[in-house]
């Protein structure tokens, strides 16, 4: 009998050994690090749980463009005429970009598009530019008739980008080489979204365009009542937009027909996210009256657009919000960024910037035992 119970107490020690070791992989916990912005003439990491600030690099000039990490390096854009590459790490300098051409507004107001050898942005010298990734050194660009300030993408062997001129390009990513480009009625502000071979993006003429990707032949249109000045988002079947009428559309994506809109407090010239069935959109208001009570970070139904929760800011939302495990980033115009609980707009921090915040973020995590 003794020896039935001491093997007994080592076997359930043996289990338990095991439960220790086992459950590493099971207990993996995706944490957000840091969050990377531009407000003012500084860019800015901060530590995405905390608010703390980790570094600054200070550009000299109001830094208006939407980021992009690559590779460990961040790129983005200012009003001095300059494009930068900054380590995410650090915050120090690796290279940096100006133009020939001195237009006095900024290198660019969009986000850029970086792969491993060759980046990608417009300027408001009417270039669209294409430079070394890890020099900065110029490999071509393409000239429009006016400012380029949405954001690029790229399919494949097509580089997609919208012109204030209205006109739709997709250039040849290795050479800069016009494949076609489309008219629109008015110019083209902000970036497409691209879903199953057709390209989405909106115009000053007040439509939203679906055209081939591959020929540049419009498919369809939707017409909203005041002019777009949001990028499109893709998310199942509709596809995204909002407009300066002051409404957030869901439009299918294949026939172009509504499905829902949902009236906001003000004109909107964000872009949504979508996380978890949730679409989040700012808003802004051009009253001077009770700016708190319409410049609103607002949380919807992806599916019904029903609204889940609103949240008030002092000034307007312009860009698009980020989503990560559970948290949302965005900054303001009332020189804040905040740091908000996904689920119920309750705000976990708040960042004082020292100039309106009008770009997006990005938002790194890593996975912690």
């Amino acid at each position: 009998m003794k020896n039935i119970i001491i093997l007994l107490f080592l076997a359930c020690l043996s289990c338990r050994e095991k439960e220790k070791v086992t459950p590493i992989e099971e207990t993996k916990k995706e944490i957000n690090k840091t969050v990377y912005f531009g407000g003012d003439d500084n860019f800015y990491a901060i530590d995405a749980l905390t608010g703390k600030e980790r570094w600054r690099y200070n550009s000299y000039d109001y830094i208006n463009s939407n980021p992009t990490l690559q590779g460990g390096t961040l790129y983005f854009g200012n009003f001095e005429n300059s494009f930068f590459a900054i380590d995410s790490l650090t915050g120090k300098l690796r290279w940096r970009f100006s133009p020939e051409e001195k237009v006095g507004f900024g290198v660019n107001a969009s986000k850029p598009l970086a792969t491993e050898t060759l980046t990608y942005f417009g300027s408001w010298d009417s270039y669209f530019y294409a430079v070394d990734t890890n020099t900065g050194k110029r490999k071509w660009r393409f000239k429009t008739g006016e400012e380029i300030e949405s954001d690029p993408i790229l399919v494949k062997d097509i580089v997609y980008f919208g012109g204030d001129d209205g006109y739709f390009y997709a250039l040849n990513k290795e050479n800069g080489g016009l494949v076609w480009k489309f008219r629109a009625g008015s110019g083209i502000h902000r970036g497409a979204a691209y879903s199953d071979g057709i390209l989405y993006f909106g115009s000053g003429d007040s439509k939203l365009y679906a055209i081939d990707a591959k020929t540049g032949v419009k498919l369809w249109d939707f017409k909203a009542e005041r002019s777009i000045y949001s990028t499109a988002f893709v998310f199942e079947e509709n596809v995204f937009i909002g407009s300066q009428d002051s409404y957030l559309y869901a439009i299918n994506k294949v026939s172009g027909d509504l499905k829902w809109k949902y009236k906001t407090s003000g004109t909107v010239s964000s872009s949504p996210a979508v996380e978890n069935g949730v679409l989040y959109i700012g808003t802004m208001e051009n009253a001077v009256a009770n700016p708190k009570e319409n410049n609103k970070m607002v949380a919807l139904d992806v599916k019904t657009g029903k609204l889940l929760w609103s949240f008030s800011c002092g000034n307007w939302i312009t860009a698009i919000p980020s989503i990560k495990n559970g948290y949302l980033y965005f900054g303001s115009w009332d020189r804040k960024f905040y740091c908000l609980d996904a689920a119920s707009g309750k705000p976990i921090w708040i960042f004082n910037t020292e100039n309106a915040v009008s770009t997006g973020s990005i938002v790194t995590s890593t996975a912690s035992f």
